[in-house]
């Protein structure tokens, strides 16, 4: 019985057997309107069916149009398919190099900011080996008298090469990248609150730099 009811279903699911269906409908739909719509007796519809329809227009022709269709559908759904392949490969095409500008981007991002953050790393050590070079003096008062100076230098030097930061205002990336470079150092030595606002200013900087960049592939483009 089991095996009875999976070739039923077998078969229900055949698209053959829909598409003779489709067609069955198709060819003798008027027939079909006047037995669910009259309200003729049931003698009189009968009659009605048999004398509009044969065995020509109940079998064969939809058994025909059934077979046409199954041949023809494949080849039909091949034909729309290779008419899609163009478009698509377009469409990935651009999506792909949508994706390979991204990472170019990101990846000049990344080291622009190595390139900042190594030449402040060299200026640290070269700060700290001055620093040690200092102590190798005996005398406390020339020792005194340079820390003082150096001091001072290195306030003034800080004002000249730390200008206001402004990353609003800036239209280079390499300067913003600097800024948010700086923002980062100052934010190691800061407290829990300044240490929040200084990392969220270098975010900035890095965000304005990346749409300065994405802007201007987008003209190059």
């Amino acid at each position: 019985m089991r095996e009875i009811l999976e070739v039923i279903e077998s078969r229900i699911k055949s698209p053959v057997l829909g598409y003779f269906i489709f067609a069955f409908v198709a060819i003798n739909w008027k027939v079909i309107f006047y037995l669910f719509v009259e309200n003729k007796s049931a003698l009189d519809r009968i009659s009605y069916f048999e004398s509009n329809t044969d065995f020509v227009f109940l079998l064969i022709l939809p058994a025909i149009a059934a077979g046409i269709f199954s041949v023809a559908y494949p080849w039909i759904n091949y034909f729309f398919l290779h008419l899609c392949i163009k478009p698509t490969e377009l469409k990935n095409s651009v999506q792909a190099r949508t994706e390979h500008n991204l990472l170019v981007v990101k990846q000049g991002l990344e080291n622009i900011r190595s390139e900042i953050l190594s030449r402040r790393e060299r200026e640290l050590i070269d700060r700290a080996k001055r620093d040690e070079e200092l102590n190798k003096i005996e005398d406390q008062e020339i020792k005194e008298k340079l820390k003082s100076e150096i001091g001072e230098l290195r306030i003034k030097g800080g004002a000249i090469a730390n200008p206001p930061i402004n990353p609003a205002g800036s239209t280079s990336v390499t300067e913003l990248l600097d800024y948010a470079a700086r923002y980062r150092e100052l934010a190691k030595t800061a407290g829990p609150k300044e240490n929040l606002d200084y990392l969220a200013r270098a975010r900035e900087a890095e965000l304005r730099a990346h749409q300065i960049v994405m802007g201007s592939k987008q003209i190059s483009v």
